[in-house]
């Protein structure tokens, strides 16, 4: 399932902007990368360029922000509630009121979540309500074997190094007859991650990916993470995610079977706001209401109190998109520290939900704990 990389230009036109220092790696390039970030680009591309920026984005590579009149009423989270499993990271959460195929019991849920233990993608299973604390039985694996161009590895967190080697940010959505599975994980030869796809015949795995390359690996903006599958009204797939190095959030469209991508590639999101700490990432695609698509998304660095969760709303899928507050919507509180992963689902009834994770205990260098899933009804959306 090897893909063609229609971003290649935009994507080298914003490495061509980075400083030698960032090109080199190490400290040096963390830092000049989040002075460059800091930085929103700016062009003078001649005066017919800067009279059309008014009313559209100059060159289709910025999206001009759409007017906030026209955005709906800020999505409402309800109370959360702690439901387990212990040591849950980037939940995704799957409905199937007349059960999941293998496992017989109607109004089921399925849970997949980054591998922290020894899973490559952990996968939990509930025939309770939602809300139900230790609802979900955990301890499956989703991704038994990680294709060729993976680095063989098992979750772990070097405290020193604060570097996690795991499989991460998982997105399943059904395509045909089958389901895909994406996710994130280091490949081979290079300390960045890639985004595969996996496939299944059921919706609770195994899956398998037997594919020679990535499925989308933006090499030069330090690798691609944290995918989010979204179908259209149209039918149409479309796949959302980060570019690591450059804490960038895209989006491009998937092909019918959601093994290749095709078309254009979009920038939706950067980190502009002081919340976000030079970071954005988790993105979680949500149709509004009233119109656009909400994009939920997590912010700062994962393992401290400084994590949280924001919103953005895009007119279509592949943007404008605005910020409609200066902070998040979900942010740390005593029991809950750092709460963000945060994905969408609907519940057996058609209900909206979130589910989240977040630290019970601040997390500290060398002790950083579990995480513990949230779900919360969206009240309004």
């Amino acid at each position: 399932m090897r893909s063609v990389d229609f971003g290649d230009s935009l994507e080298r036109k914003h490495r061509k902007a980075w400083p030698i220092a960032l090109r080199s790696g190490g400290r040096a390039a963390s830092a000049a990368r989040d002075a460059l970030i800091m930085r929103r680009p700016h062009k003078v591309v001649g005066v017919a360029c800067l009279f059309v920026a008014v009313l559209a984005s100059c060159g289709g590579q910025r999206a001009a922000r759409p007017p906030v009149s026209v955005m709906p009423p800020l999505p409402l989270i309800g109370h959360s509630t702690t439901v387990g499993p212990v040591n849950t990271a980037d939940p995704v959460v799957l409905s199937f009121p007349k059960g999941i195929p293998g496992y017989g019991l109607p109004n089921t849920y399925a849970m997949f979540s980054t591998g922290l233990d020894t899973a490559n993608i952990d996968l939990s299973i509930s025939s309770l309500p939602i809300n139900t604390v230790h609802g979900f039985i955990g301890g499956m694996e989703a991704l038994p074997e990680l294709p060729t161009w993976a680095s063989a590895h098992r979750a772990h967190y070097d405290a020193v190094a604060r570097k996690s080697e795991a499989t991460w940010g998982p997105s399943v959505i059904a395509v045909g007859k089958h389901w895909v599975l994406y996710y994130s994980t280091r490949i081979r030869g290079r300390n960045i991650e890639c985004i595969g796809a996996a496939t299944s015949k059921l919706p609770g795995g195994p899956y398998l990916d037997s594919s020679s390359a990535p499925l989308i690996c933006q090499r030069s903006l330090g690798g691609s993470i944290d995918p989010d599958a979204v179908r259209l009204s149209t039918g149409k797939l479309v796949l959302v995610w980060k570019s690591d190095g450059s804490r960038q959030i895209w989006e491009q469209q998937l092909s019918r079977d959601g093994a290749r991508v095709m078309g254009k590639r979009s920038l939706l999101l950067e980190p502009t706001q002081r919340w976000e700490h030079r970071n954005v990432e988790g993105p979680d695609l949500l149709a509004a209401r009233k119109g656009g698509w909400w994009l939920f998304y997590s912010g700062a660095q994962w393992d401290t109190g400084l994590y949280g969760t924001g919103v953005a709303w895009c007119r279509t899928v592949s943007g404008p998109c605005v910020k409609p507050r200066s902070s998040g919507i979900l942010r740390s509180k005593p029991g809950t520290v750092g709460p963000g992963g945060l994905s969408t689902f609907r519940a057996v009834n058609g209900t909206i939900w979130v589910a989240y994770s977040a630290f019970v205990v601040q997390p500290r260098p060398g002790r950083i704990g579990a995480r513990v899933l949230y779900v919360a009804p969206l009240l309004s959306y």
